[in-house]
């Protein structure tokens, strides 16, 4: 067995150590539901939601706030467009030097994992060889500079969510429909880059005004639909199911 496999048991495990543990401690009668609408277990009481997710970091040795952002922005999103329900977000996340206890999620913490923009620009750069940076030098200026909102409007982002099919890696591709892309996929979220499309990628949604971080932090809310594709296929915006090529 390969350690990422092993891993992926450990995981699942915990997730259902964690599971069991909620089932034993709720009163009688509470509702809860494994793999729920909102998270891994959603504890479901008269009017209130308790919904959990587990993540375990075996190879992880410390807790880092970047280990968690991922989880805590898909709460945000979750918690933006249901603000008029009563729902608890936990997470429960293993680390393997870390000291059981409870970490506080700070304002700061949060404004820091809402520039997330910058941080999924970072992994377009990473993803691609240096001569990327060369031919488009204004997306390394952009995150070099943790101030600056300044990113020509050639560069456009787009996200969308995803649960099924295979990660794609973030490279450059030039294609005939949508002109030069980058597609990321790490679940559950996908992004994409467009570079000189003056045409908005419509089934996606465009977060691109992210950018302006410094004014969007003070909007008493901000919401976001993502629609989810599947991503069967290694090429980028190809997000057509299993039974269409059939």
């Amino acid at each position: 067995m390969n350690r990422e496999a092993d891993y992926a048991i450990k995981g699942f495990i915990y997730q259902f150590n964690k599971t069991l543990e909620q089932v034993l401690s709720e009163p009688y009668g509470t509702e809860i539901r494994v793999e729920g609408i909102i998270e891994d277990i959603d504890v479901v009481s008269a009017g209130f939601t308790k919904a959990i997710q587990c993540k375990y970091h075996e190879t992880k040795q410390g807790y880092k706030l970047s280990d968690i952002s991922k989880p805590i922005l898909q709460m945000l999103i979750h918690y933006a467009n249901n603000k008029d329900k009563n729902i608890q977000y936990i997470l429960y996340a293993h680390f393997s030097d870390e000291t059981e206890g409870e970490k506080t999620i700070s304002k700061s913490d949060i404004e820091t994992i809402l520039k997330f923009l910058k941080q999924i620009t970072a992994i377009f750069i990473a993803s691609n060889k240096h001569s990327f940076t060369e031919s488009y030098p204004e997306l390394l200026e952009f995150i070099n500079n943790k101030n600056s909102s300044e990113l020509p409007s050639r560069y456009r982002f787009y996200m969308y969510l995803n649960n099924e099919g295979k990660n794609r890696n973030g490279h450059i591709h030039n294609t005939n429909k949508y002109g030069t892309v980058c597609d990321f996929t790490f679940r559950p979220f996908g992004f994409v880059l467009s570079i000189d499309n003056p045409d908005r990628l419509n089934q996606l949604s465009e977060i691109t005004n992210f950018k302006y971080y410094h004014k969007i932090k003070a909007l008493d809310k901000l919401p976001i639909i993502l629609n989810k594709y599947p991503t069967h296929y290694p090429f980028p915006l190809d997000f057509r199911s299993l039974d269409e090529l059939k």
